[in-house]
């Protein structure tokens, strides 16, 4: 009998796992050895029994040997270098003079190819812990520019840029947002209003003496950018028995009122109904102040319970974190021969076998438990930034992590996913039961 592995699949959006580490310096070692074996004298050729005329014979003479080696990228440079120039500034960030506690902000510079000139400057990892702005230098990997480029960075003080909703939830009538926690600066808690559209209404009493078609009037959106919802209603001897949404609306920052008219007269025994609604947006009206991690974010109803909850995540650009750079001469002359080559070494099998820039293989772990016979395994689709060299800055990517179980533990490392702005912090992952992935 054949048995076939099976695997359980938990789509969740995240990203930051070292899975798809082999990927990314596969040729380092056996460059290695190619940049080594030119140098090592050649053995000894054996004559030709005969040359052609014009042809050339015999083994090179060296490793630069130009009647032998073939100089595809340039003189000399066939063991090392791409064949293309790059535009190349490395970014780095130290701390102030007076500034004992900053750490780990990172950052990357995009060049003008014709001049080499610095456009601008990205921070790659905002750090933390500056008290004072770092000092930016912008170098160029084993070349002078000739003119050297300037940058000024500017740190946080921990402020909510944004509030991303994560699940609509429904059922409101009045929703309020709070956040909390993230160790504000006291007095400078952030405020957010959530706005969204009708979900559902309920025709609690259908009138009567109706004489024309009910017409259904959703008032309007409290954001002056929104759109007032529509309804149709039938009617049946006089009542109304349906109502139909035709368009849900939006900029609702609470529920709508509903209002059935006689064709367009309001009549004393006309229907009521309510309306209930989702949460589709919030916006940060004050960021706050003195952020050092990312706050909680809750949704909640001062009228009544929800029929289904909702959740948002903040993004705080964390108070001590460097938050943006401006480049204040562009300088130029930022061109190096190519990417460097054969730099990095094989990512092994596992931790113990990590290469220099401290990827590996990751080996999954079969469950032969809960399904006897198989193996089995629980896995998850993650996003997350990886170096595929020394000398390019890190990339973002998706791929597959094994999730630790209660047959298969694992380490137990907490996933998060890397977000398109890496100024932003990583967002928690949870799997459908709520637990965190």
């Amino acid at each position: 009998m054949r048995r076939y592995r099976l695997f359980s699949f938990v789509m969740v959006a995240v990203l930051s796992v070292g899975v798809m580490a082999p990927a990314v310096a596969g040729l380092a070692s056996p460059a290695k050895v190619l940049a080594e074996d030119p140098a090592a004298t050649p053995a000894p050729a054996k004559p030709a029994a005969s040359t052609p005329s014009g042809a050339i014979s015999g083994p090179p003479a060296s490793a630069t040997d130009e009647s032998r080696v073939p100089h595809y990228y340039g003189p000399y440079a066939n063991w090392g270098w791409s064949p293309q120039a790059m535009v190349d500034a490395i970014v780095t960030l130290q701390r102030a003079p007076g500034d004992t506690t900053g750490t780990g902000a990172e950052a990357s510079a995009t060049v003008d190819p014709k001049d080499g000139s610095v456009i601008s400057i990205t921070v790659t990892s905002p750090g933390s812990g500056y008290t004072l702005p770092p000092v930016v230098q912008i170098t160029s990997p084993g070349v002078t520019p000739t003119s050297v480029a300037v940058g000024a960075a500017r740190i946080s003080a921990g402020v909510i840029d944004s509030i991303s909703v994560n699940e609509t939830g429904g059922g409101f009538t009045a929703p309020v947002v709070a956040v909390t926690g993230g160790s504000p600066t006291p007095g400078f808690v952030a405020a957010a209003v959530s706005s969204g559209s009708v979900d559902a209404f309920t025709v609690a009493d259908g009138g009567s003496g109706y004489q024309a078609q009910p017409i259904v009037v959703f008032s309007l959106p409290e954001l002056p950018d929104g759109v007032q919802a529509t309804g149709a209603a039938t009617m049946v001897n006089g009542s109304v028995a349906h109502v139909t949404l035709l368009n849900a609306g939006s900029g609702y920052t609470s529920a709508p009122t509903v209002t059935i008219l006689d064709g367009d007269k309001v009549i004393a025994t006309a229907a009521t109904a309510v309306a209930t609604m989702r949460i589709d947006k919030i916006d940060v009206t004050s960021g706050g102040q003195g952020y050092h991690a990312v706050p909680t974010v809750t949704i909640s109803d001062t009228i009544g319970a929800p029929d289904k909850g909702a959740s948002a995540t903040a993004f705080v650009a964390v108070a001590g974190a460097v938050a943006g750079i401006t480049v204040t001469k562009r300088g130029a002359g930022y061109v190096t021969p190519g990417i460097k080559k054969f730099q990095d070494t094989l990512a092994g099998l596992g931790a113990e076998n990590a290469n220099n820039l401290g990827q590996f293989i990751p080996v999954a772990v079969a469950d032969v438990t809960t399904y006897p016979g198989a193996d089995y395994y629980e896995i998850a689709v993650v996003q997350y930034r990886m170096k595929f060299s020394s000398s390019m800055p890190a990339t973002l990517l998706r791929g597959y992590v094994q999730l630790s179980t209660d047959v298969v533990p694992g380490d137990h490392v907490p996933l998060s996913n890397e977000n398109f702005d890496p100024t932003k912090p990583p967002t928690p992952i949870y799997l459908p039961n709520g637990q965190r992935a």
